[in-house]
């Protein structure tokens, strides 16, 4: 071996090995466009890190849904308007069990009316919202005090329509007016409510939630939440509409354009506005008729398994017969005839 080196230092004339700059300093830069790639790499992954931690919240809902209540909730904070029908997209920031979190109010949609009767400059705000356009979570909010019936179904599915058939993959349904059922599971609520709110559950692949908004405090609904909301997004990833979406909601210049041009149009959404009021307003006793129950209330009474319907009307009832109220009128006398007792009593 010692021999065969021996030969190869000879032949190369005592000398020795070196390596070309050239070559060195390919490598030197070489690693240096790897070290920087790695960096950027890195700094990729942990901003996914960080976006993960950032929750995007969406609520939908129709009016008294208890919307806004239930971002209050979320962030522990009185940030949204409660007590009226929301009318614009608001927006709120905070930071919930260590992580930021922003929540999107979104114009509540009617209630008792088809989608067509909802303004079509509701889609548009929510449509055109980024917050919404790339939420994590879509917050169905249905409030668990009154029936659920086939026309609210429909009111539900047809709103949630122009966002797409993917949307339900991003929903969970938050029930809202939890001290409302008591005692009694969310479960048997749904059960007994029947196939129109079943419905709704199975579209969102059996994903709910119940809050007490009269107990902000309650800091554990929300934690819950927030699991629920994880173990939707390792499959889902966020919700984004898709672009046909956007194509089916004219812009709001063309929104004012046609109301200008339709009185007619102007008209209807007037009286639906004014329905609509009427029947925030009838809920809004309602409420206050049943909480003023439950607390009067005796504890050992049974709970009913069935939500409340939505009675006609909220006149306090009677017990005096119809025939009863009404007034007896004087029999009507001959003005000549009083004049004449009066004449006599004056004799």
């Amino acid at each position: 071996m010692l021999e065969m080196i021996d030969n190869i230092v000879q032949s190369n004339s005592s000398g020795y090995f070196q390596i070309e700059a050239k070559r060195l300093e390919e490598a030197a830069e070489w690693k240096n466009t790897v070290k920087t790639k790695a960096k950027s790499r890195k700094s990729k992954v942990q901003e996914q890190r960080r976006e993960l931690d950032k929750l995007r919240i969406a609520l939908l809902g129709w009016v008294i849904a208890g919307k806004s209540s239930a971002g209050n909730t979320i962030l522990n904070q009185q940030v949204f308007v409660t007590g009226q029908s929301t009318v614009n997209c608001n927006t709120a920031h905070g930071v919930v069990d260590g992580r930021p979190v922003t929540v999107l109010d979104t114009p509540s949609w009617f209630k008792y009316f088809p989608s067509q009767y909802s303004p079509s400059w509701i889609k548009s705000k929510i449509l055109q919202n980024q917050t919404l356009t790339s939420s994590h979570c879509i917050l169905l909010v249905i409030s668990g005090d009154t029936s659920f019936k086939e026309e609210q179904k429909k009111v539900i599915e047809e709103n949630m329509s122009f966002l797409g058939e993917q949307v339900w993959r991003h929903t969970i349904v938050l029930f809202t007016w939890g001290d409302i059922l008591g005692d009694l599971p969310i479960e048997e609520h749904i059960e007994s409510e029947g196939e129109a709110l079943q419905w709704v559950i199975d579209k969102c692949e059996n994903r709910y939630h119940v809050f007490n908004n009269e107990e902000r405090e309650n800091r554990l609904q929300v934690t819950e939440l927030l699991q629920k909301i994880d173990e939707m997004m390792t499959r889902n990833s966020f919700f984004r509409p898709s672009t046909e979406m956007f194509g089916r909601i004219p812009a709001q210049d063309e929104v004012n354009t046609q109301s200008e041009a339709s009185s007619v149009d102007s008209d209807l959404q007037d009286i639906v506005r004014y329905v609509d009021e009427e029947w925030r307003r009838r809920d809004k006793k309602l409420v206050e008729r049943v909480t003023k129950v439950e607390k009067d209330s005796n504890a050992g009474l049974p709970k009913s398994d069935r939500s409340l319907d939505i009675p006609p009307n909220f006149n306090e009832t009677s017990n005096t017969k119809p025939e009863d109220s009404i007034e007896k009128q004087e029999p009507e006398t001959d003005p000549s005839e009083t004049e004449s007792c009066n004449l006599d009593e004056t004799k």
